[in-house]
């Protein structure tokens, strides 16, 4: 996720520093005609989606081949990491204005009403496929007197009322419970919807830092995300539960810093743009396969946001910003809430179909497994389709009109 609560779409003009939105201007889409909106972030949005994916895939389906050739997809988790980083540098772009001199509590109550609307509806809708699966399995055991496996009984174990009300309350991320259970990815939706909280009031201190004090706190930031990851014994930040929050935090406010770094940009800093944005990805490829701490990654995503935000005209924003690449972006948030539900459902068809083969370890060969996951992958971005077009996009406009209207 990650988190994908950010939504943007599409037009080239970075060079424009945000006005202080107006009344209902947060809830309105950024469309192609707003001239503060960076194209290329969208696009990073639908890419570290369809990672997260990867990493769930072979992980859930146990994939052995695919897993083997391909060992980056076992830090997928690296990708929320990104999204946090990305969150807080496109709602610094957006809402420092709203900010930047003091917290007034009706701009504060709209601005989390603003993100409440962005990312709860498709959470709920989600949630609401997980319970009616859970019925359907209820009616086959209770009704029809079909046999049920102990680990499928109907609102049990992993998807229990009590850990449905922690997501439905959004405290599935805080260790609390909930967080390995129905749609286990939304722990992300749950931390940073509690760093928007503290959101506004981290504008107002920056705007006070001094450069060298913004430098501090960066290092600051990294120290902690490393403290994290060494008492997660093993220097990685695949971590969901209680010490989610802060890994929430710290790479939210390392976003925040990129983006005062992307406000103070120079023309030298403009030069390496395109060299950073393509050498970051290698250098992910090059910790993650040396073994170093997920800690490099994570200032690989601060440096892969800020050259994208400052990436000008030219062949890669081009290639990136192309429409099926910003079409991916937008419907980011869908994917990565849609994927576990369209794996249990293709699951639960190939145990009876497949008779198990994309299931196990004896899968018959490379192929079969590729082109398995590739119709996967296809049935998540389908599925994701049609949620953003009638669920996701939909009822966020109802949203914004009730609070739009004076």
């Amino acid at each position: 996720m990650g988190s994908l609560a950010v939504q943007q779409t599409t037009t080239f003009a970075p060079h424009v520093r945000p006005q202080a939105p107006e009344r209902g201007a947060e809830l309105r889409d950024r469309g192609p005609e707003r001239p503060d909106y960076l194209p290329l972030l969208t696009p990073i949005r639908g890419i570290a989606a369809l990672w997260v994916v990867f990493f769930h895939l072979p992980a859930y389906f146990r994939l052995p081949s695919i897993r083997e050739y391909l060992q980056g997809l076992e830090e997928g988790y690296l990708a929320c990491d990104l999204f946090f980083v990305l969150s807080g540098f496109v709602l610094s772009h957006v809402y420092t204005a709203s900010f930047d001199h003091k917290v007034e509590f009706k701009t504060y109550i709209r601005f989390m009403y603003a993100r409440l609307s962005r990312i709860y509806p498709l959470h709920a809708f989600v949630l609401l496929l997980f319970v009616l699966l859970e019925v359907v399995k209820w009616t086959l055991l209770y009704v029809a007197g079909l046999n049920i496996a102990a680990q499928e009984q109907p609102f049990a174990g992993t998807r229990s009322p009590s850990s449905l009300a922690a997501q439905l309350l959004l405290l599935n991320g805080w260790g609390i419970s909930g967080q390995h259970s129905w749609n286990f990815p939304s722990w992300s939706i749950s931390t940073e919807w509690w760093v928007y909280a503290v959101f506004p009031f981290l504008i107002l201190a920056m705007r006070r830092f001094s450069v060298r004090s913004r430098g501090v706190l960066s290092i600051l930031c990294l120290g902690g995300l490393y403290i994290l990851e060494s008492l997660h014994g093993d220097l990685r930040l695949n971590l969901t539960g209680g010490a989610a929050m802060f890994r929430c935090l710290f790479e939210f406010a390392l976003g925040m810093l990129v983006y005062t770094a992307y406000k103070g940009r120079t023309r030298r800093l403009n030069r390496w743009t395109t060299p950073a944005l393509v050498l970051s990805p290698l250098a992910v490829a090059a910790v993650i396969f040396a073994g170093l701490p997920d800690t490099c990654v994570v200032l690989a995503a601060c440096v892969t946001v800020l050259s994208a935000a400052l990436q000008g005209p030219g062949r890669l924003t081009t290639l990136l910003g192309s429409r099926c690449m910003t079409f991916l972006g937008e419907i980011s948030y869908s994917v990565y809430l849609m994927q576990i539900f369209v794996f249990e459902l293709l699951r639960k068809v190939s145990a009876v179909l497949l008779q198990g083969m994309a299931l196990g370890p004896g899968s018959p060969s490379v192929v079969w497994e590729t082109l398995f996951a590739a119709g996967t992958v296809a049935a998540v971005i389908g599925a994701s389709t049609l949620t953003y077009r009638y669920v996701e996009r939909p009822v966020q406009s109802v949203l914004r009109r009730l609070i739009a209207k004076p």
